[in-house]
């Protein structure tokens, strides 16, 4: 809040006169104290209106350099989704863009950078790519973020709500933008994209990064799991067919004899 009359900003705490110059604020009636402005993104500010792209940069910056500062204000209050997805969109567009740039650079090399999208390879031509990358990156968000909010709905974790879990996965992609680095710009981006996730989940769900991380690959580990003892079993069973031990076993186990 400002003074009237000498136009210095007044602490929430002023009462009927200003701290600054001691004018009276008003004839014998308490100004109430504005409440302060949500401490939100900079993209889901109203300076996004004017300067789109500044607001776009400065939240990719901030949370590829600063996510924990980031995602504090992201989950502070519940907020829509939808600036998040548009967002998402963008970034993930930038880094698609980057991608398909690279990819047609060194394709005589047998090198794609196209590998971190759903769907979305370079034998498709450009301006269907372009078209199509859109919905097909929606979904991949969508269809994520789903993933994830299932996985940790039954953990023992505190709850939140699906836009929310999305909101940290869009805001999540900022990092693919390093795709335009050649080469190591892929791998860099999606490491860092997936700490950035682990960070926004982290400040949602109040809970440890390498839990989380164990909780979402939790299926992947059982299914490995399976898989090895499966394997194991086979070889075993193999060694063991391969001496002719069953063979000695064979007359005990025959109820016909």
């Amino acid at each position: 809040m400002k003074c009237p009359h000498c136009g210095k900003i007044i602490p929430y705490s002023a009462g009927f006169f200003c701290n600054q110059c001691g004018a009276l604020l008003s004839s014998g009636t308490f100004v109430a104290p504005a409440a302060p402005p949500p401490d939100l993104p900079a993209w889901e500010t109203e300076k996004r209106l004017t300067t789109t792209l500044q607001t776009l940069f400065q939240t990719i910056f901030e949370v590829i350099f600063s996510p924990d500062r980031f995602f504090k204000k992201a989950v502070a209050k519940k907020f829509s989704a939808l600036p998040a997805w548009i967002f998402g969109l963008a970034a993930g567009s930038i880094g698609l863009l980057a991608a398909l740039f690279w990819s047609t650079i060194f394709r005589k090399y047998g090198r794609s950078f196209t590998s971190t999208y759903f769907l979305l390879t370079d034998e498709i031509p450009l301006p269907y790519m372009l078209i199509a990358a859109p919905f097909f990156f929606s979904l991949q968000l969508f269809f994520t973020a789903a993933y994830i909010h299932i996985m940790l709905r039954f953990s023992r974790l505190k709850k939140a709500s699906f836009s929310q879990t999305f909101r940290i996965l869009c805001y999540a992609e900022s990092p693919l933008v390093l795709q335009i680095i050649p080469l190591i710009g892929t791998l860099a981006g999606s490491l860092l994209s997936l700490y950035a996730l682990l960070t926004g989940l982290h400040h949602l769900y109040t809970a440890g990064r390498v839990k989380l991380l164990f909780l979402l690959l939790l299926p992947f580990i059982a299914l490995a799991a399976f898989i090895l003892i499966v394997a194991i079993a086979g070889v075993l069973g193999g060694i063991i067919a391969g001496t002719g031990f069953l063979q000695e076993w064979r007359p005990f186990f025959d109820w016909r004899q």
